[in-house]
């Protein structure tokens, strides 16, 4: 019978637990009573504290849980607005890189509109120029052909004057030989 009794005490805890029909977690028959009666109170006291416990870590479990899906939460919203703020300011950076390459583009464009006009008044200014040059030039041509015309011209007639002179000296010197 005690062997009997020992399978049995080992499956009434079993059952109890399972079941939950059991009021005693040590069985229904006299060892567990005994057991009961001997160490029923510690055991239950242990079981309320380990239940006490149980629901505490629990709870300590939910909130901390509770708390780290807020942080989280509080996280993933830092982020998205940091993630939101960083694409307007590479946007708005994009933009104004943009309106600047365009001015730059359109100061260029005037800048070259300016040096084609300065190079189309300094061409018609030299060729203006070049055209009053070659006429001063030519001008200049014909009155020193004309000035060195003049000069032959009058040097041929002093030369004559002088042929002529020479000739009077001699005969105003043959005159005075005779004379």
């Amino acid at each position: 019978m005690a062997e009997n009794t020992s399978s049995e005490s080992t499956k009434a805890p079993t059952e109890s637990v399972s079941s939950g029909a059991s009021t005693s977690p040590f069985g229904d028959d006299d060892l567990g009573r005994i057991q009961g009666i001997l160490i029923g109170d510690h055991a239950r006291k242990t079981e309320e504290r380990l239940n006490v416990m149980e629901v505490a870590l629990l709870g300590a479990i939910s909130d901390l849980r509770d708390s780290t899906n807020a942080q989280i939460e509080s996280l993933e919203t830092r982020l998205a607005a940091e993630a939101e703020t960083h694409e307007r300011a590479v946007s708005n950076l994009g933009s104004r890189m943009d309106r600047e390459a365009a001015d730059q583009a359109a100061k260029v464009a005037e800048l070259r509109s300016d040096v084609e006009s300065v190079e189309d008044t300094l061409k018609s200014s030299i060729d203006g120029t070049e055209s009053a040059m070659v006429k001063a030039i030519d001008d200049a041509k014909l009155e020193t052909k004309k000035d060195l015309e003049t000069a032959r011209a009058q040097l041929g007639a002093d030369k004559v004057d002088r042929v002529a002179l020479s000739k009077m000296l001699r005969a105003l010197g043959d005159q005075l030989d005779e004379g």
